[in-house]
């Protein structure tokens, strides 16, 4: 019978191998990252020579912006309403009305609904105001511009109300398409 050899134990060294590979990893990702800031001109950290680049601009009045299918293009805002009349219709503001003026073109290839339900409104500070339909029904004169079948290639005229608190103003406006759109914002500076 030959000499039993003992057996070789792989388990120390095995384990030595494995953290090394995942060390050289973690400095290879690391590495990589640092390069990647450096390239696309990210902060260099306290005293750095990088700056992190501004957001672009936001669209502001008379720019046409996209959003599912529709182009709006806003027109106008006004805001310090206390009450809103049109002929025998009143609305009266819990603070102040903003109106916001814009047009709403469907540029997809089938009817969409527009309502004014949709559509937001943000402060300075990222307060979040949801429009007023009632106010919306007075400004416009019907229901038509505050919830309304869109066909392709047509467009409406629309009022949106906001009833924002007295000393608050709105920055910027996101509308949306639909419920579950992502929106598309743009600048806006309450008068």
């Amino acid at each position: 019978m030959p000499p039993v050899r003992p057996r070789r134990r792989w388990g120390p060294t095995v384990l030595l191998v494995a953290g090394l590979t995942v060390l050289g990893c973690c400095v290879a990702g690391v590495t990589a990252a640092v390069v990647s800031s450096a390239l696309r001109g990210g902060d260099a950290g306290p005293g750095g020579a990088g700056t992190a680049a501004a957001p672009p601009a936001l669209p502001g009045f008379g720019e046409p912006v996209r959003d599912g299918q529709f182009e709006f293009v806003v027109s106008g805002l006004t805001c310090g309403h206390t009450e809103l009349v049109n002929g025998i219709l009143r609305a009266q503001a819990q603070g102040q009305f903003c109106v916001v003026e814009l047009s709403v073109r469907n540029i997809g290839d089938e009817a969409r609904h527009f309502g004014d339900g949709l559509q937001k409104a943000y402060g300075p500070n990222g307060d979040q105001y949801a429009a007023d339909t009632h106010a919306g029904v007075v400004a416009n004169g019907s229901g038509a511009a505050v919830w309304n079948v869109i066909n392709p290639g047509n467009a409406v005229q629309a009022k949106i109300v906001f009833d924002i608190p007295p000393a608050a103003t709105i920055t910027t406006l996101e509308l949306h398409d639909s419920l579950l759109s992502g929106g598309v914002r743009v600048a806006v500076a309450g008068t």
